[in-house]
């Protein structure tokens, strides 16, 4: 029996997103002063005491961080958690190039910046467009899909599975890594050995002790 749409991305979650997950940490190199890294470079938050971080020509001027982790081909996900939401935030990937220091900083492709952005309660896609969001539950872990070679990045809410958001046809162009930017917000990286259980699939059963996403 086909597998119905509604479904489809619950059991990509399920089926490719975990097997794929990996451990992202924050790069010390690239956080903003005004951001406090914690918790074995797996947690940052704003605000804090300005830090007196190293001089470096990665570091962003505004308050946004890179993951250590770097991405130029294959599949892969990671899981970000909204320990506090504050004002805002954004969460993607962003190029090796990104514009990290003097300019406009709007966060956009022009940027090397593909991202999910909250402000205040207006969430956005911010894609060559900026496409308004309106998810069915304020999402609390954030799961981020890419597909390199698919030139694909997808945005989830981690603990529904509800999709938020797909940016494709992307330009990578090169390596490209985990993104976040932080106002009055504290973030933790989180990494969960198996997916959460969801009504939806409960619903839908087994069938011979398999579950519906690999029914053929």
């Amino acid at each position: 029996m086909p597998l119905p749409r509604s479904l489809y991305h619950t059991c990509l979650y399920h089926a490719d997103a975990f097997a794929i997950h990996v451990l992202v940490t924050l790069d010390p190199d690239t956080v903003s002063v005004w951001l406090v890294l914690l918790e074995d470079k797996r947690r940052v938050r704003f605000p804090g005491p300005k830090q007196s971080y190293p001089e470096s020509p990665k570091r962003f001027e505004k308050n946004a961080v890179l993951g250590s982790n770097e991405f130029s081909s294959g599949k892969h996900y990671w899981e970000v958690q909204l320990v506090t939401e504050g004002i805002g935030w954004s969460v993607g990937v962003a190029r090796q190039s990104v514009t990290r220091q003097h300019g406009s900083f709007e966060q956009l492709p022009e940027d090397g910046i593909w991202s999910v952005h909250r402000w205040e309660d207006r969430y956005q896609a911010l894609g060559s467009s900026k496409t308004l969001l309106s998810p069915h539950e304020r999402p609390r872990i954030l799961g981020v899909y890419l597909d390199y070679e698919g030139s694909q990045l997808s945005v989830y809410n981690a603990d529904t599975m509800e999709l938020l958001y797909t940016f494709t046809h992307v330009p990578f162009n090169g390596s490209v890594y985990p993104y976040f930017y932080l106002f009055g917000a504290d973030m933790r990286l989180v990494y969960r050995l198996r997916p959460p259980s969801h009504p939806s699939l409960d619903a839908a059963g087994l069938e011979n002790g398999v579950s519906p996403c690999f029914r053929s």
